[in-house]
């Protein structure tokens, strides 16, 4: 139900506010696992990514406006957003330093580092006004969009059907039966679509949800899929990483998108959490130079492609976005009503149990490649939503299993013009 205090959504506005959604979700998956994805499974491989990942997060908007306020949802699960950005933050600079690091000091890795002192420039520009800093989601798609061309224009294009052969056979369904898990419930959990969401009424949210994602980020993620061939040949050893101008656009284009997705969520921990996005960042670069030191982690296989440490921990954090956070959101906060309990011990102990039961699927499936485990590893999860409704029932003295505390500041609100309400009388 539209909220009577919000302004009603005009055109122009809904389709700003569009174009900084898409911007805002383009981070190091986007831009870089279907690489992985066409190296195991070809072109299908990235449309098992896609399309789950489109219509997820295009949905969003009208899921958090459907069944309650969105800002409710923000107050009960301010916890679980803080550790999701918290995650994205550290998985941003994490390949932010390995992005700088493959491009080394070369005239691309120079002209990176300058696009990145700019956009510092510009995000204490844009500060803490949602407005600016939606015409700073918009100035990077167009700066993307400008660095697709010129990639067309000067790179090497390798058409799809000139695509070397997969290097895994099978495995898409369980790869789409993943994907769908996790794109369909972690954006809910995602500090700028929920500040979005509370920015806008219904009809305004969920257009401008459907136009950034069916529209806008497909732009993405397609730019993603055409040069994932020479990422792939860049990746070989004693080959030249993206040489020339084709590679230093793909360079500019992700150190915009990891600029911006940082720039985002670190706000989302700044409230009352300063020290988070500082730990983020020390995480991120504490893993990649232990990915760097370490010896091989995964030993090679014949029968499969190398995975060297970098590979690994990238997957390591995949299993966050394919496992927990959707774990989370399906087990714990969904069905969700505006007048429904908090989040109980109970089904966080649910929550947990189910993690741990299905981590050594998904361990199988996206470590030792053997994909097909996904699917008991996904199950494992669904199954154990019943489980969970349970401990939701009230219980005595009006509580459902010893109700969780939920902190009074949610992130990005103060960013949306809003206020926490007190979501037991909402």
């Amino acid at each position: 139900m539209d909220q009577p205090d919000q302004p009603a959504a005009n055109p122009v506005r809904v389709l700003a506010e569009a174009v900084y959604l898409a911007a805002s979700w383009t981070w190091c998956i986007g831009m870089f696992l279907p690489v992985y994805l066409v190296r195991d499974f070809g072109w299908t491989g990235w449309l098992a990514f896609a399309i789950p990942n489109c219509l997820g997060a295009a949905a969003c908007g009208w899921v958090l406006h459907r069944t309650g306020a969105p800002i409710v949802w923000a107050t009960r699960h301010a916890r679980a957003i803080r550790v999701f950005s918290f995650v994205t933050l550290a998985f941003q600079w994490f390949f932010l330093v390995w992005v700088m690091f493959y491009y080394r000091f070369s005239k691309p890795g120079l002209v990176i580092i300058g696009a990145l002192v700019l956009f510092l420039g510009a995000g204490a520009w844009a500060g803490e006004q949602a407005r600016r800093t939606r015409v700073l989601g918009a100035a990077i798609f167009a700066a993307s969009l400008a660095c697709a061309a010129w990639w067309f224009a000067r790179g090497d294009y390798v058409p799809l059907d000139q695509l070397p052969a997969p290097a895994l056979s099978g495995g898409h369904f369980a790869i789409a039966f993943s994907c769908a898990l996790g794109f369909f419930l972690c954006p809910l959990l995602d500090a700028t679509f929920v500040a979005s969401a509370v920015r806008l009424p219904t009809r305004g949210s969920s257009a401008a949800f459907a136009i950034g994602f069916l529209a806008f980020f497909p732009l993405m993620i397609v730019f993603t899929l055409l040069y994932a061939p020479r990422v792939l040949a860049g990746m070989q050893p004693g080959s030249s990483p993206h040489p020339g101008d084709a590679g230093l656009a793909v360079g500019v284009h992700m150190a915009l998108q990891l600029a911006f997705t940082i720039f985002l969520h670190e706000r989302s921990t700044r409230d009352s959490h300063g020290g988070l996005g500082l730990g983020a960042i020390v995480t991120g670069i504490v893993l990649f130079v232990a990915a760097a030191q370490l010896n091989r982690i995964i030993p090679d296989r014949p029968s499969l492609p190398a995975m060297d440490n970098r590979e690994f921990i990238y997957r390591c954090f995949m299993t966050f976005y394919a496992l927990v956070a959707p774990a989370y959101v399906w087990i714990v906060a969904l069905p969700f009503r505006s007048r429904g309990p908090d989040p109980t011990r109970g089904m966080l102990i649910v929550f947990a149990l189910a993690v741990l039961a299905a981590a050594p699927c998904f361990w199988i499936a996206f470590i030792e490649r053997n994909t097909v485990w996904a699917i008991p590893g996904v199950a494992i999860v669904l199954a154990a939503r019943p489980i969970s409704r349970f401990f939701s029932r009230p219980g005595p003295h009006g509580l459902s299993g010893g109700s969780v505390p939920t902190p009074s500041d949610p992130p990005l609100l103060a960013l949306s013009g809003r206020a926490a309400p007190d979501h037991r009388e909402a």
